[in-house]
């Protein structure tokens, strides 16, 4: 565990490797369905997400949506 530890400290790609990276999900609105078939999410599960984690539960009014290295989706909802 140290030298895990050890070697993401030191190395950025190493930690990429290690870690991994979050995964784009929704871009302005727009279902990114690359990332989406890459982590085997469906568009229920997206919608979900959405709706615990803004005030309107709209897709058209989310800015980013990303599927984190720890298996949430983080929702950021677009500014007026």
């Amino acid at each position: 565990n140290y030298l895990v530890a050890w070697g993401s400290y030191m190395s950025d790609r190493f930690e990429r490797l290690i870690k991994g990276e979050r995964d784009l999900l929704v871009k302005d609105g727009q279902i990114q369905w690359k990332g989406m078939r890459r982590n085997l999410i469906t568009k229920e599960e997206l919608m979900d997400a959405i709706r615990e984690n803004t005030t309107h539960g709209d897709l058209a009014q989310v800015w980013r949506a990303y599927f984190e290295n720890d298996g949430h989706i983080s929702v950021s909802e677009k500014k007026d």
